[in-house]
């Protein structure tokens, strides 16, 4: 008789707080729970082999489309991955555009260093022509003897938590749990009673935000004291849910006359073509006010917003030197058009730059957000003179109590709790506070790192 197994492998997220990867093995079945990329300081490792034989895996599982869950899926096909991924309906949209964007850029880089791109937009055509999409709560079975399914996580559209049933086992992983109070998404559904082992993220674990009431007012104040200036107020914002809760947040605010009426632009052709996709897929928001009934339904629009899709349209925005708005990405300011914004507008004390997003450690934005006077842009010497200022509570991600309230429910019954996707200290801090407040098993998985279950 065949001895049964199930092993758990930590490939990604157990450094830091990007590369999220889990494979998990029964018996001769691989099953792989993210395929994400590095970014900030650890990006190298996106040039690494696997250190698994994607021809060996499965399925995969998709927690959600953020890159660093999703970013590697494209070179794990072009090395000999043909199994299933399985994702909700946005997930799969909002990936489709990430990776395909993120293969332009590729291409790019790679020309002008005379590589090889780490994948093409061929191999991103070939990763979303395996997915297959599933409902919320609807049971599936990647790998032979399994039962999966996705409970709303409310950190971004179409974003997961994955429950997976195997031999009367449940493991759950928590994907990116969401902030609670989000204006436009439901909150996290509650975790599972009946769960054995967790993967549960950590990103903010040793933080609380401001309450999320508070961030239209602090919205407001930036917007009034920049332009109050007749200077510019430059937002770096994740192209995905960060961009659409600012424009919802800002079409309140204009509605209802809060802010002077001065041009805002979006300048981010990902960001634009990402809103199209939370326009299509309104039945899986959820909005704290009445907006399907309001005069314009429109709900991330507002009459002086300008989308400048082409290099051509985000280039005239310089010819407008009136107090503006300008949202571009990328949110952690580690390329795309923020770069010629932050260029042109960080040397004027006069201007602004609002941070709304997590900035990893080793990108431009953690350098500004550390209070750097000076930094590096395009190989030149930029002055920050530009009033820096940030609102914690637009993050996507739940902060310590949050995620502690939702793991209370199973802390001290479930068997381990596995912390994961955070930087060490702050995992080593969350799990001080954890075992302090609630009780339970929570251990800090190492890179490469494997546990019998």
């Amino acid at each position: 008789m065949i001895k049964k197994y199930m092993k758990l492998h930590f490939y990604g997220a157990v450094r830091g707080v990007t590369g999220s990867c889990y494979l998990l093995e029964n018996n001769n079945d691989k099953l792989l729970i993210d395929c994400g990329a590095y970014q900030g300081k650890d990006s190298g490792q996106n040039n690494q082999e696997f250190l698994f034989n994607p021809e060996e895996i499965k399925a995969v599982v998709l927690t959600h489309a953020h890159f660093d869950h999703s970013g590697r899926l494209p070179l794990l096909v072009k090395k000999g991955f043909h199994g299933k991924i399985f994702t909700t309906a946005p997930t799969r949209d909002l990936t489709a555009l990430i990776l395909e964007d993120s293969a332009r850029i590729l291409a790019d880089e790679a020309e002008k260093n005379n590589e090889k791109p780490l994948f093409s937009v061929d191999d991103v055509e070939k990763a979303i022509s395996l997915i297959e999409t599933v409902d919320y709560n609807v049971p599936f079975s990647p790998i032979q003897d399994s039962s999966v399914i996705f409970l709303n996580a409310g950190h971004i559209l179409g974003s997961a938590m994955v429950k997976i049933t195997i031999d009367n086992k449940n493991l759950f992983f928590s994907g990116d749990v969401g902030n609670c109070g989000n204006p436009i998404l439901a909150d996290p559904d509650p975790i599972p009673t009946d769960v054995n082992y967790v993967i549960c993220e950590s990103t903010y674990g040793n933080r609380e935000h401001e309450l999320i009431e508070e961030r239209s007012a602090k919205l407001k104040r930036a917007v009034k004291e920049i332009i109050g200036r007749g200077g510019t107020l430059i937002i770096p914002s994740f192209s995905i849910e960060r961009t659409q809760e600012l424009l919802y947040e800002i079409d309140n605010l204009v509605d209802n006359d809060l802010i002077p009426d001065i041009p805002v632009y979006l300048d981010s052709p990902l960001a634009i073509k990402a809103t199209a996709v939370y326009k299509k897929y309104i039945n899986f928001l959820r909005f704290d006010r009445d907006v399907l009934n309001s005069p314009d339904r429109d709900f991330f629009n507002f009459p002086r917003l300008r989308l400048t899709l082409t290099v051509d349209e985000s280039k005239k925005i310089n010819s407008y030197s009136a107090a503006k708005i300008i949202i571009a990405g990328s949110g952690m300011m580690t390329g795309g058009r923020i770069l010629h914004h932050l260029r042109r507008y960080l040397p004027s004390e006069k201007n602004g730059l609002l941070i709304i997003g997590y900035q990893a450690e080793g990108t431009l934005g953690r350098e500004i957000f550390n209070g750097a006077k000076t930094v590096k842009i395009f190989n030149e010497e930029i002055d920050v003179k530009a009033s820096i200022m940030a609102i914690g509570a637009f993050s996507a991600h739940g902060d310590r109590k949050q995620l502690a309230d939702w793991l209370r429910l199973i802390a001290v019954k479930c068997e381990k709790v596995f912390l994961t996707h955070g930087d060490l200290d702050v995992k080593n801090e969350f799990k001080d506070y954890l075992t302090k407040n609630i009780g339970g098993n929570y251990l800090i998985p190492h890179f490469q790192e494997y546990w019998d279950l």
